[in-house]
């Protein structure tokens, strides 16, 4: 039992290294041209086997490239932006392109290729052999030979890691500095710039131990997000390609407080401020914006949108609206400060108050009764007092009154000392009732005057009763008939 199980753990073991062993891609190389003089470069080919059921890209870096002035692939897209969509069980193939530097020395020289398959970070590399051979040194000036220098003008200072930063709202220019080392006349220079947010080619010449300065503006958008790159720079020169270091850069983010644009319009006890708020930035940014009020202040004054919350804070309180702009975008904020509903209501009070002195009566009657008299349970006669008062600051003059007593009683003919009598007392020829009229000739300013009369009943009344209102009939100055009536009285009870 002891031997069928380990010999069963000898094949899982067996099975298992088979699985670690394959490998998810396989590389090869093809010589092209690997015995080279130090003018000339060497060429190879190299094979990639993708081993997977499902396509898969490759990145190629080259390693101990110090001796070597150009290094590259054919086509650039290959080496700059990789190799894409390898299908399931296909293979590969690109052109490697090196050329030293005149200073590398004779004899054999290695050069590491190293190819990352990007969904598994896996990494396989390869050394190309390269053999340089001595060539005349009086042939050797007239080949192509050049010293690039790329430099940033508006760069801010580089970070500690050699990454320059570039602020996008600056007029960023890229300044490439061609030399021509020997006597040949170059004439047909080609400059190829690419990165993520630049693609360029220039072409131009160079006289015999000339320089060459080439300018390139970089026409970054100023809301371009923050983000880092590669500068790749190639230069082509009569079939010999010269590539210098590539340069990592930034775009940096310089976004911060929002923008604040703000107009004040000032009218009649109403002011309006129109804030407009811009995020200039070129990054997304949520920012709270704050405005103190206070509880009296949230009478008077409003704002178009409407804050989002009140909250306090250090014993003050504000008005909060959380606001979240794009690169670019922008809020629009109006406040409203009126004192109108106040002026308008103190404008109704006054016009209300004027109405009325204007339109109230200047005299005032108010009748009441006193010494009620009673009879076998019953009321029998009762003193009327009629109070007159001018309320106005001017005299009244041909004043009538009028008092109703109804036709269950009678006016007595006892009035009190000092009192005014009735003008006239009359019977209504349909209603029975008698009808009492008193004329005053003038009533002066604020004068009061009580008017008293007594009345009888006919018979002791049960219960109770009432005396219907009494009038006073007067002329303005203006010609104008006034009436105006006293109180309704009820007495007795029921």
């Amino acid at each position: 039992m002891v031997k069928y199980n380990l010999g069963l753990i000898f094949v899982i073991l067996i099975l298992c290294s088979t699985f670690v062993v394959a490998e998810s891609f396989d590389i090869s190389t093809q010589v092209l041209l690997d015995e080279i003089n130090i003018d000339q470069e060497a060429k190879f080919l190299l094979i990639i086997k993708n081993n997977l059921f499902n396509s898969q890209d490759y990145r190629l870096t080259f390693g101990d490239i110090g001796l070597w002035q150009s290094y590259t692939t054919e086509p650039l897209s290959d080496y700059f932006s990789g190799i894409n969509g390898v299908n399931g069980g296909d293979s590969f193939t690109t052109k490697i392109i090196l050329k030293p530097i005149s200073e590398i020395g004779l004899g054999f020289h290695n050069v590491v290729i190293n190819v990352e398959e990007v969904s598994s970070k896996k990494i396989q590399s390869i050394r190309l052999p390269i053999y340089i051979k001595s060539i005349n040194p009086n042939d050797q000036e007239y080949f192509p030979q050049i010293t690039t220098n790329i430099q940033f003008p508006n760069e801010i200072v580089p970070r500690e890691n050699n990454i320059i930063r570039i602020d996008p709202r600056e007029n960023n220019i890229i300044r490439i500095a061609l030399l021509n080392k020997n006597r040949k006349d170059l004439t047909n220079v080609e400059v190829r710039l690419e990165s993520g947010i630049i693609k360029k080619i220039l072409s131009t010449s160079i006289e015999p131990l000339g320089k060459q300065i080439l300018e390139v503006q970089m026409e970054i958008n100023p809301l371009h997000p923050p983000e880092f790159d590669t500068l790749y720079s190639t230069v082509i020169i009569e079939g010999y390609t010269f590539k210098p270091d590539p340069i990592r850069f930034e775009i940096i983010d310089y976004s911060g407080e929002y923008k604040l644009t703000e107009n004040v319009i000032k009218g009649f006890l109403k002011t309006t401020s129109k804030r407009v708020y811009t995020n200039d930035g070129n990054m997304p940014r949520s920012q709270i914006i704050k405005i103190e009020t206070s509880l009296l202040s949230d009478v008077f004054e409003s704002s178009d949108p409407s804050p989002n919350q009140i909250i306090k804070e250090n014993d003050k309180r504000y008005r909060v609206w959380n606001v979240q702009l794009a690169p670019g975008g922008v809020f629009n904020l109006e406040l409203y400060n009126s004192y109108r509903s106040i002026f308008y209501l103190l404008l109704i009070s006054v016009i209300s108050y004027y109405l009325y002195l204007k339109l109230k009566s200047p005299i005032v009657i108010t009748k009441e009764t006193k010494n009620i008299e009673m009879r076998e349970g019953g009321i029998s006669e009762v003193k009327v007092l009629l109070s007159l008062k001018n309320i106005s600051h001017v005299p009244i003059e041909r004043i009538t009154i009028i008092d109703k007593v109804p036709n269950i009683a009678n006016v007595t003919s006892e009035y009190d000392v000092g009192t005014l009598r009735p003008s006239k007392i009359m019977k209504h020829a349909h209603k029975g009732s008698t009808i009492v009229q008193w004329d005053v000739e003038e009533l002066d300013a604020h004068e009061d005057r009580l008017i008293v009369y007594r009345i009888k009943s006919r018979l002791t009344i049960l219960g109770k009763f009432s005396l219907p209102l009494a009038m006073v009939k007067f002329h303005t100055k203006s010609g104008k008939l006034h009436k105006v009536f006293s109180n309704r009285l009820v007495i007795g009870k029921s």
